[in-house]
Formats: C-alpha cells, structure tokens, sequence
C-alpha cells in the first residue's frame, strides 16, 4: 500500500517540482525502501531530530520547531 502511493505521487509529478522530495525519494530507493521500523525521532537538548536507522548516522535531519 505505502509503496503504491508513493509510486502514484511519483507519477503525479510532484517528486520533479521539489528538489527536498526528489531526495527524499532517491534516498528511500537507495536505502531499500525502508519501513517504518527503521526511522526514529530523538528529543533532546541538541533539538530535535529525524533519523533513519541510526541516530548518530548519516541520515539525519532536523525537525523544525512549530
């Protein structure tokens, strides 16, 4: 089911209008289309940060403050 929608979103264009969910996408399919499992969201003093597999890897990203 999630890969069907992403496959439909990619479809839709809108991966080509944003260069952050081109990325995002390329980044899903290099890593083998990783499950929820795999991703991780850690709170601390250092701010607040989105991860795949490993906290302290190369796949990181910040999570804006709302």
């Amino acid at each position: 089911m999630r890969a069907a929608l992403v496959r439909e979103i990619g479809a839709s264009g809108a991966f080509d209008a944003d260069p952050v969910w081109r990325e995002a996408y390329g980044l899903w399919g290099r890593e083998g289309r990783p499950q929820r499992e795999r991703y991780g969201l850690t709170v601390d003093a250092e701010g607040d940060r989105a991860w795949l597999d490993d906290p302290g890897g190369p796949h990181v990203w910040p999570v804006p403050a709302a």
